[in-house]
């Protein structure tokens, strides 16, 4: 059937269009065309009036199935709500909001205009269900993330205050990171399966009852894992030496990073010795995800990962031939016999005829790593003993120039390097990274901060003394120097 459109909207079927003009072509008269184009307008009207009513009808017939469908569908969505809480989905029906119940209405299997059967259900069911548990999942996630979140900063103020609290013995006591106390079994299980409704206060009180203990057995061992590398460092052949706990105490007891090349790291900062690589690790461990999150850069807070992963080594041929050149049993003498030696100790490759640097025994060693580069291998004769006069000159002057207070606004202060320590974790840097830190970390104010309550000095300033040739040297500068008591003449 053809059609062609007279105008906009107006469809005529041709046939009728052919007889139109067959009986406009039998008309003669105007009178007989007057009439019939009135007769053919009453016609069209009538015809509109009649296509009018039909497409009502039609409209009506249209929105009628609809409606039909949307209540199959209805019925259909609500056996499926049904069935879901006959399978175990209540508590996740009654938790969903809107936007997840639309997502479930639109499943495939959901939205069609057909009763659901018990053969229907059996079809569709795995869909329905991966839909839910997927929904289940990441409300528990969202759920588990919050509940972390809101956890761990009671972790880090507990955890800091207990530490806090035995600040009268911290320059030889051991900070745990944040991140090896949240990985204790028993503080974990606090923090991630206490239920939700638990208060923080709860939570904090918790932790207090079990933190001291917890922390005291880590940081054993943590001493134990230093002392066993000690122990190697001290074997020889098959005579394998004590363990002790005083074996730290020995002056051989330092230590060195590999994998930042960090030395003269002694206990306990080598075992608050961090590098950041714990970032570098990913990790699909919501957990472990978030408990970064909280630590964030802050590497003292990051976990310990033991001396094996970390390479650290300990008593290098380096510290024994320094140790030794003072007249000293490596193996047995200690850090503090060491400190109150007279020996000093002057450096060929270093010295001119005009001037020597005058170094102490850890001076010495500091020095020694300057000159090492790759070389594996010290190189012999590299120290020289300064004579007994001349030693007792320099320990005059550094006991001179470690007597002056510690005065940051002193002009001369930033020349002088002192290592501090914080007093609530195990960060340790120079006077204004710690300011730095109190604040940022533990949010101290600034003029609430206080030397020995905060913070405290772990290595004061190393003094580097000076002595100038009797003979050689003439410059102002090194007269001047001499006279700032900074240096001294001899003769060498």
């Amino acid at each position: 059937m053809q059609s062609m459109y007279a105008r906009p909207g107006r469809r005529y079927h041709r046939v009728e269009l052919d007889k139109v003009k067959q009986e406009w072509k039998a008309l003669t008269t105007k009178e007989q065309k007057m009439r019939y184009i009135e007769d053919r307008k009453t016609f069209v009207a009538q015809s509109h009036e009649i296509a009018e009513e039909l497409e009502w009808w039609h409209q009506e017939l249209k929105e009628r199935a609809a409606a039909d469908k949307d209540s199959v569908k209805a019925s259909r969505y609500k056996a499926v709500i049904a069935r879901l809480r006959q399978e175990g989905f209540g508590d996740e029906l009654d938790r969903m909001d809107q936007a997840c119940f639309n997502g479930l209405a639109r499943l495939d299997g959901v939205s069609r205009a057909t009763k659901l059967t018990d053969k229907g259900w059996a079809s569709i069911r795995d869909s329905v269900v991966e839909y839910m548990e997927k929904f289940k999942s990441l409300r528990l996630s969202k759920e588990r993330t919050e509940r972390l979140d809101s956890r761990f900063p009671s972790l880090k103020h507990v955890v800091y205050a207990l530490q806090h609290a035995k600040h009268a013995d911290s320059k030889e006591r051991l900070y745990a990171g944040v991140a090896d106390v949240a990985y204790m079994p028993q503080v974990r299980t606090i923090i991630e399966h206490t239920p939700a409704d638990v208060t923080k206060d709860i939570i904090k009180t918790k932790l207090k009852e079990v933190l001291p203990e917890l922390i005291d057995i880590w940081v054993e061992e943590r001493r134990s894992e230093v002392i066993d590398l000690l122990r190697k460092e001290l074997t020889v052949g098959s005579e394998v030496a004590p363990e002790s706990p005083e074996m730290l105490q020995l002056a051989l007891a330092f230590f060195r990073c590999t994998k930042c090349n960090r030395d003269r790291l002694r206990w306990p900062q080598v075992a608050e010795h961090r590098c950041g690589y714990w970032f570098n690790e990913p990790s699909k461990d919501l957990y472990d995800q978030r408990l970064k999150r909280h630590v964030g850069r802050t590497e003292v807070d990051t976990p310990f990962p033991g001396v094996k992963y970390r390479g650290i080594h300990c008593g290098t041929q380096y510290t024994r031939d320094v140790i030794s050149l003072c007249g000293k049993d490596p193996n047995t003498v200690t850090y503090a016999e060491m400190t109150a030696c007279p020996v000093r100790l002057s450096c060929r490759r270093c010295a001119t005829y005009a001037k020597q640097t005058v170094f102490d025994w850890k001076g010495a060693i500091a020095h020694d790593s300057e000159h090492r580069n790759n070389r594996l291998d010290p190189i012999p004769g590299r120290w020289m003993v300064v004579s007994e006069e001349n030693a007792a000159k320099a320990r005059a002057l550094e006991e001179a120039i470690l007597a002056k207070p510690v005065n940051p606004q002193d002009p001369g202060y930033s020349n002088r390097v002192y290592h501090y320590h914080c007093g609530w974790c195990g960060f340790d840097g120079g006077m204004s990274s710690m300011y730095s830190h109190l604040e940022q970390t533990h949010g101290r104010a600034r003029t609430q901060i206080k030397l020995d309550r905060d913070f405290y000095m772990t290595q004061p300033y190393e003094v580097e003394i000076l002595m100038y040739s009797q003979v050689f040297a003439e410059s102002e500068y090194e007269k001047e120097e001499v006279a700032a008591g900074k240096a001294f003449f001899a003769s060498f």
